[in-house]
């Protein structure tokens, strides 16, 4: 029996600001820290807002590839 585990709950609500899932404020996702400072947020938020509509990874793609194009920009920012 395999389980597969999702990082994400793409139901859960975010503050829009800082992409924080946290329900009380106090404990920060540190994947969405980490993306936050590539300046890169705003392409995530995009694609979990995405995942949270269709429920498909394949609907998203256009979103994937403009977050990828993002890091990859950053990634080149930081050599």
């Amino acid at each position: 029996n395999l389980v597969f585990m999702n990082h994400h709950d793409y139901s859960t609500p975010r503050d829009r600001s800082t992409g924080n899932t946290s329900i009380d404020g106090n404990d920060e996702d540190p994947v969405v820290s980490m993306i936050s400072r590539t300046g890169c947020l705003g392409e995530h938020n995009a694609i979990l807002d995405c995942m949270d509509e269709n429920k498909d990874w394949r609907y998203c793609q256009d979103l994937v590839k403009k977050f990828k194009d993002c890091m990859n920009k950053y990634k080149k920012a930081v050599k």
